[in-house]
């Protein structure tokens, strides 16, 4: 199972209840005109057997995953993203799932060298989002593993900002005469940053 068939069986989900079985046996790829064709009783037990498959998927971090011959590493430093990456990870779908692969696009990046279990991999350039469909193919429990890495990176920044940071930035964000336009997108996009990596992900 994929990541691109996972997000098709989600909008099969937001669907009216009539055509829903149809979309998310479309999503497996099964054509609509066989669909048509099968007795509904079948129809609900395939629909059945996907819901299981899903539930029983288990989650898998990889550290370098390999696209078309090119090895891909996870950012070894996420709490030091540049502003680039900050900007357009900020940009994302709040729900995670449907912009996954532009998530993994941002944060998977070529390795460029490897040393012992140190790596590099290309610095962000802003590109990578708009290429981002190479990571459609992949394996979901791999995409799983890292919406849980994202789940425990949030725990994390949650915790050290709960205990120092997020009170003195909250404070400051409420100063008096900072309200000029530039503070108050770079406000917006603090929050939305904020509210990124503390939310939980959700698969509807």
């Amino acid at each position: 199972m994929t990541l691109r068939q996972f997000q098709a069986y989600l909008n099969a989900q937001s669907q009216p209840i009539d055509r829903r079985l149809v979309f998310t046996l479309e999503a497996f790829g099964v054509e609509r005109s066989e669909i048509m064709k099968m007795p509904l009783k079948d129809t609900a037990r395939k629909v059945s057997e996907i819901s299981k498959a899903l539930e029983a998927r288990k989650p898998r971090l990889e550290t370098f995953i390999t696209i078309d011959g090119v090895e891909y590493g996870l950012h070894p430093d996420v709490l030091g993203a540049t502003t680039g990456e900050f900007i357009d990870l900020t940009s994302l779908d709040p729900k995670f799932w449907p912009t996954a692969h532009k998530a993994m696009a941002i944060l998977y990046r070529p390795v460029v060298e490897k040393k012992g279990s140190k790596y590099r991999i290309e610095k962000y350039t802003g590109k990578e989002v708009t290429e981002a469909d190479k990571f459609l193919d992949l394996d979901l429990e791999i995409v799983d593993g890292f919406a849980a890495f994202f789940l425990t990176l949030a725990t994390e920044l949650e915790l050290t900002l709960t205990t120092y940071s997020l009170s003195k930035i909250t404070q400051a964000l409420k100063t008096p005469g900072r309200g000029t336009p530039w503070f108050t997108t770079l406000r917006g996009r603090f929050l939305r940053w904020i509210r990124l990596l503390t939310s939980r992900y959700t698969t509807s």
